[in-house]
C-alpha cells in the first residue's frame, strides 16, 4: 500500500510546478555530472577533496580520521568542523574515494552541490506550505532560495552548500515549535539543527539560528503574545542543547582546536570586516552580473563576486516589492517583519562599509566571531525567498491606475531591452573601443530589461478574481519564466574540469622519504592568488594540474605528500606562532632572511621549495643558501652527557607511522631529549617501553626527554574531547530515537 501511494505521490509531483525545485539544480550541474567532469575551482580543490582523501585513506588503514599528519607539520582532522566528516552525506564521498578513488569522489560533487540546492529549495517551499499559501507559492519561494545567487555563487564552498539547503528546514521547525507546542516539534528542530551543524559551516549555522530565534519569537507573539513566545523560545532552547548534544562527536573536538588556535582570541578587525557587501552591487539585484562576472572572466567590481552574491530573479524581486505594497492584503505583521530582516540583514552585510558593524564588533559578543559581514545577506536571502512566495500567493491582474501603470512599466522594460541590446550588439562588433566596464553593464541591463518585460506580460494576465485558482498554463509560465532568469545568472558559476586533467598526479619530485614540501608564506599568498585563482576569473592558468603540481596546500593531500603548509580555517597556535619564524622582517634584504630561514626549514623537515618563478608559474628549490638537510627526528643529548670518539649520536628505526600513531626503535648513547619534527597538541600522548610518560609542555613540537640504552617509543593521539564526545552524542541519538519512537506510537 506504501507503495502505491508512493508511486502516486510522485506522479503528482511530476505534473507540478514543484518538480522545478528539484530539476533545476540538475539543469545548473547537468553540464558537469553528465560530461564526465568535476566541479574545480578553490575551496573544492584546496580543501574539501584534500581533506576528503586524506580521511579515507585513513580509514583505510584501519583508523579514525582525527588526525591529517601530512598538512601543516600535522593537524586535527575530524575537529576541523569545515571537514564535515560526521555530516552523513560525507560518507558518501568516503564511499566513492574508496571504490573509484579521487577521480569518483570527485565527480561526485557536482551531483551532490545539486542535491542540496534542491534539498534546500524544498524546505522552503515545505515552509511557505506551512504558511498556507498555494503550489505557485511554494514553488516561487523554492525556487527564489534553491537558485538565488547566494546559494548558487557559494556552491563551490562545499560546507556552505550543505549548511545553508538545512536552513529552511531549520526555519520551518522553529515555525512548528512557536505555532504546534509539543514533543514532536522539538525531536524534529532538534533532528535538522543537528545535521546543520555537522553540515560544517558555523557561521552559516549561526546566522540561521538567529533568525530561528527570531521566527520562534514571532510567532509565538502572534500565537497570543508575550507568553507563548517566552515558552517558545524555551522550546527552541531545549531543541538547540538536544542538537548541539548529538552533535557533541563534532562540536567538542572543535571547541577544543578554537581554543588553541589562532583564532583563539576575537577574528582582528582588518580579517573581521574582509568581504564586506560593497554598496553599489545593490544594482546587482537587478542585474547580477553588472560589474562583470568570473564565470565570463570579467569580473571587475570591488571585492569577491561570490561573496556579495544575493540575487533572487527580477520576478522574485518585483513579487517581493508587490507583496510589500499591497496595503489590503492580510499578513501584514508578517510583511513587516520580513521587510525588518532584509533591512537588518543589509545593514549588518555592509560590514566596514557604515558604523554599525565595527560598533558591534567592538561591543557586542559573537560580531567578533567571523569574517565576511556580507554573509549575514542569508538573511535577506531568506526573507526576499519568502517575500516573493507571498506576492506570488496574492497575484492578482491589475485594474483600473495600476493596469495603466503596469502597461507603462512594460512597455519601459521593452524599451531597456531593446536599447540595451542594441547597444550590447554595437558594442561586441567593435571589442577595442569601448571601457570594459561599459561592457558588463550593458548586456547585463538589456537582460535585466528582458526578465522585467516577462515579468509585466505575466501580471498582466494575471487570475483577476481574488481567491481565484490561477490558470495551470500561466502558473507554469511563471515558475519557468523565473527558473529560467536564475539559472543564466548562475550558469558557470560553478566550473568544471575533466576527470583526465583534475586526476592528474604532479611529476616526481626531488624530496626525500618522508621530508616535507614547503611554499613559504609570501610564495604561497603570490602563486595562489595571482597565478591560479583570481578572483576576476575561473580560469585557472595550465587547469588542475598544473595547481595540483605546484602543491598548493592543501592539494599535497591528494597524492599523500607531507607539506609544512595548511589552508584551513583553524590553525594550531603553535603552527600559527611557527609559520611566524617565515615572516619576511621589514627592511631585511631577502637574501639575509634566507640565510637566517635555512637552518629553521631543515629542523622542521623541509626538503622543497615551490616558489614562482617570476614569469607566471613555479619551480621546485632544494636550498635557500645550501641543498636541503631535512630531519624529522633530532636528539640533543642532556648538558651532562659525555659521548666518546667517533660514537653515533643516535640510531633509529621507524617501525610504524600512520596517522595517528608514531613508533620507533631507538638506541640513545646517552640521557637527552628526543625531537620529533611534528606538532604537539592536546590528545598527543606519549610511551616509553609501554609506559606513559610526559610530552615537554614547552616545545612547539612533540619532544620527550629519554635515558640512554635502546627503547621503543610510541606517540599516539587520543583526542579526550572526541570520545567525550561521541559518548554524549550517542547518548543524546538514542534518546531522541526512543522519544520519537514513543511520540509517534501516542498519535
Amino acid at each position: 500500500m506504501a507503495f502505491v501511494d508512493t508511486i502516486k505521490m510522485i506522479r503528482r509531483l511530476s505534473r507540478s510546478p514543484l518538480i522545478l525545485l528539484l530539476l533545476a539544480p540538475l539543469v545548473l550541474y547537468a553540464p558537469i555530472f553528465l560530461t564526465g567532469k568535476a566541479v574545480f575551482w578553490g575551496t573544492q580543490w584546496l580543501q574539501f577533496a584534500p581533506w576528503w582523501a586524506q580521511a579515507a585513506r585513513t580509514l583505510a588503514g584501519g583508523e579514525l580520521p582525527l588526525w591529517n599528519p601530512l598538512s601543516g607539520l600535522g593537524a586535527p582532522l575530524l575537529a576541523n568542523h569545515q571537514s564535515a566528516l560526521l555530516y552523513p552525506p560525507t560518507w558518501l564521498y568516503l564511499l566513492a574515494h574508496a571504490l573509484g578513488g579521487i577521480a569518483l569522489m570527485a565527480w561526485l560533487m557536482a551531483p551532490l552541490a545539486a542535491l542540496h540546492l534542491a534539498w534546500g529549495g524544498w524546505g522552503m517551499a515545505r515552509l511557505a506550505r506551512a504558511l498556507g499559501w498555494g503550489t505557485l507559492a511554494q514553488t516561487v519561494s523554492g525556487l527564489a532560495f534553491g537558485l538565488s545567487g547566494y546559494l548558487v555563487a557559494r556552491s563551490h564552498f562545499l560546507s556552505i552548500n550543505a549548511a545553508a539547503a538545512w536552513t529552511p528546514w531549520v526555519l520551518l521547525a522553529a515555525f512548528q515549535i512557536a505555532r504546534r507546542p509539543g514533543r514532536r516539534s522539538i525531536l524534529v528542530f532538534a533532528l535538522v539543527t543537528g545535521l546543520q551543524l555537522l553540515a560544517g559551516h558555523a557561521q552559516t549555522t549561526w546566522y540561521t539560528l538567529v533568525l530561528a530565534l527570531a521566527f520562534v519569537l514571532f510567532w509565538g507573539w502572534q500565537a497570543g503574545g508575550r507568553r507563548p513566545a517566552l515558552e517558545a523560545a524555551g522550546r527552541f532552547a531545549l531543541g538547540g542543547v538536544w542538537a548541539a548534544a548529538m552533535a557533541a562527536a563534532q562540536l567538542l573536538p572543535t571547541a577544543e582546536y578554537l581554543l588553541h588556535s589562532q583564532r583563539a582570541g576575537a577574528y582582528a578587525y582588518d580579517l573581521a570586516m574582509q568581504h564586506s557587501y560593497w554598496p553599489w552591487r545593490l544594482l546587482a539585484l537587478v542585474a547580477p552580473s553588472a560589474f562583470g562576472n568570473p564565470a565570463h572572466g570579467d569580473h571587475w567590481g570591488v571585492g569577491v563576486f561570490w561573496e556579495d552574491a544575493a540575487y533572487f530573479g527580477v520576478l522574485g524581486l518585483l513579487l517581493a516589492g508587490y507583496a510589500l505594497l499591497r496595503r489590503k492584503a492580510p499578513d501584514r505583521a508578517l510583511r513587516m517583519f520580513l521587510l525588518a530582516c532584509i533591512l537588518v540583514s543589509f545593514a549588518l552585510a555592509l560590514g566596514q562599509n557604515t558604523s554599525l558593524f565595527p560598533f558591534l564588533y567592538k561591543y557586542i559578543p559573537t560580531f567578533d566571531m567571523f569574517q565576511a559581514p556580507a554573509r549575514w545577506l542569508l538573511l535577506a536571502q531568506v526573507a526576499f525567498a519568502l517575500l516573493a512566495g507571498l506576492g506570488a500567493d496574492q497575484w492578482r491582474a491589475p485594474e483600473g491606475r495600476a493596469l495603466y501603470w503596469s502597461r507603462l512599466g512594460t512597455a519601459g522594460a521593452l524599451a531597456v531591452t531593446l536599447g540595451a541590446g542594441l547597444g550590447w550588439f554595437v558594442l561586441s562588433r567593435r571589442p577595442l573601443d569601448y571601457p570594459e566596464r561599459l561592457a558588463t553593464f550593458v548586456p547585463a541591463i538589456a537582460l535585466a530589461g528582458l526578465w522585467a518585460l516577462g515579468a509585466g506580460a505575466l501580471h498582466l494576465t494575471a487570475p483577476l478574481r481574488e481567491n481565484a485558482t490561477p490558470r495551470r498554463g500561466w502558473a507554469w509560465a511563471v515558475v519557468l519564466w523565473l527558473a529560467a532568469d536564475l539559472l543564466v545568472a548562475g550558469w558557470g558559476l560553478n566550473p568544471g574540469a575533466s576527470l583526465a586533467q583534475i586526476t592528474e598526479p604532479p611529476p616526481a619530485l626531488p624530496l626525500a622519504h618522508g621530508a616535507r614540501v614547503f611554499l613559504l608564506p609570501h610564495d604561497e599568498e603570490a602563486l595562489k592568488f595571482e597565478t591560479f585563482l583570481s578572483a576576476r576569473t575561473f580560469d585557472v592558468p595550465g587547469g588542475p594540474a598544473a595547481l595540483r603540481a605546484a602543491l598548493i596546500p592543501n592539494t599535497n593531500l591528494l597524492d599523500g605528500i607531507s607539506a609544512a603548509g595548511n589552508f584551513d580555517p583553524l590553525l594550531p597556535y603553535a603552527y600559527a606562532e611557527i609559520m611566524g619564524w617565515f615572516a619576511l622582517p621589514e627592511g631585511m634584504a631577502e637574501e639575509d632572511a634566507y640565510a637566517a630561514w635555512q637552518a629553521s626549514l631543515e629542523y622542521l623537515n623541509i626538503g622543497l621549495l615551490v616558489r614562482p618563478d617570476g614569469e607566471g608559474g613555479f619551480v621546485y628549490q632544494s636550498g635557500l643558501i645550501r641543498p636541503f638537510k631535512p630531519a624529522r627526528l633530532h636528539y640533543f643529548p642532556a648538558a651532562d652527557s659525555v659521548l666518546c670518539c667517533g660514537e653515533r649520536p643516535l640510531r633509529f628505526e621507524w617501525l610504524r607511522d600512520s596517522a595517528n600513531q608514531v613508533q620507533l626503535l631507538f638506541s640513545a648513547p646517552a640521557a637527552g631529549q628526543l625531537v620529533l619534527a611534528d606538532l604537539n597538541y592536546p590528545g598527543w600522548q606519549a610511551e616509553l617501553d609501554g609506559e606513559r610518560i610526559p610530552l615537554s609542555p614547552d616545545n612547539r613540537l612533540r619532544s620527550v626527554d629519554v635515558p640512554a640504552g635502546e627503547h621503543t617509543l610510541r606517540f599516539i593521539y587520543r583526542p579526550f574531547s572526541f570520545y567525550v564526545g561521541a559518548a554524549v552524542g550517542v547518548l543524546a541519538l538514542l534518546g531522541w530515537a526512543a522519544l520519537w519512537r514513543k511520540t509517534h506510537a501516542a498519535e
